[in-house]
């Protein structure tokens, strides 16, 4: 429910008051990969440590365009992601092969 600017003023006061001394986690999940990425941009401009994102909601995104919104988040900030898995409000629930799919780690034979 906050605007853009709003989501962004949170982790400058944050980041501010912290001063370094704990780690901040920035959360940065939008239905636009647009603003994701704007919010994931200004949280690694801020000093955040990582950032997390639900998968995009709302709309039935198929399994592509999910790890797309993830894949893209990922080429454009250089923090760690965090892969926030929410299934009752995302309407997505995301298994443990998702997230070794989206995070792009090699996948063991079992």
């Amino acid at each position: 429910m906050l605007t853009l600017e709003e989501r962004k003023a949170i982790p400058e006061i944050v980041a501010a008051e912290c001063k370094g001394e704990y780690p901040i986690i920035s959360h940065i999940g939008c239905i636009s990969m647009d603003q994701a990425i704007e919010l994931g941009k200004h949280a690694e401009k801020v000093g955040v440590d990582a950032v997390s994102s639900i998968p995009p909601f709302y709309y039935k995104f198929s399994w592509q365009e999910i790890r797309g919104y993830y894949s893209d988040i990922m080429d454009n900030v250089d923090v760690p992601m965090i892969v926030y898995n929410f299934p009752a409000f995302s309407g997505i629930d995301l298994s443990s092969r998702d997230y070794i799919r989206i995070l792009r780690v090699k996948e063991l034979s079992v």
